[in-house]
């Protein structure tokens, strides 16, 4: 699959087990796996084969720790500032290739779903490679299609409750699979 934006899966601690990468390798959808600098050789020696072709590990620049804004007074040598400087380093770094924006993915999904109507009724279906490139383009174009649609995600099962019926909801939160305009004015 070619996508049009670059893919980068946010890990921390999850070596051995990092599930967004390898079902991402596994489909062939090429993407760059952000890991600290101190878990790189942790990560290869768990690196499946598609991994080899498919993933990209890039190492995380430290600096971005520091310059992370938490809105708190606890300073970041005490406590774990979560992913935001991890992801701010991702958007500056498709920013740097040209794109015009970018996706980020959590480490821990191992697969998607989509749901179909069948006889009136909702049914879960996990996407086969085609199914899911095909949806993976369609949000593409949806997000390409508006000036004013900065953030889009393709929503994490967890937090979906239920709006199966639902094609698309306006204005909710974005977690787990977020595909970001890099001019955004608003950063992790």
């Amino acid at each position: 699959m070619i996508n049009e934006y670059p893919i980068f899966v946010i890990s921390y601690n999850r070596a051995k087990n990092h599930t967004t990468a390898k079902w991402l390798a596994k489909y062939g959808i090429h993407h760059f796996m952000v890991i600290h600098k101190e878990q790189l050789d942790e990560y290869k020696k768990y690196q499946t084969k598609e991994m080899e072709e498919f993933t990209t590990f890039l190492e995380f620049d430290d600096s971005y720790k520091f310059k992370y804004e938490t809105c708190d007074n606890i300073p970041h040598t005490i406590k774990n500032a979560g992913s935001g400087a991890e992801r701010n380093f991702a958007w500056d770094y498709s920013i740097k290739l040209g794109y015009k924006a970018h996706w980020l993915m959590d480490d821990n999904m191992s697969f998607y779903h989509i749901i179909g109507k069948a006889k009136n009724t909702y049914k879960r279906e996990r996407c086969t490679p085609e199914a899911f490139a095909e949806k993976w383009h369609k949000a593409e174009h949806f997000f390409n299609k508006y000036e004013n649609l900065l953030m889009l995600e393709l929503a994490q099962n967890d937090f979906f409750f239920n709006i199966h019926t639902l094609t698309y909801a306006l204005n909710t939160r974005c977690f787990s699979c977020n595909l970001i305009w890099n001019d955004m004015p608003i950063r992790w």
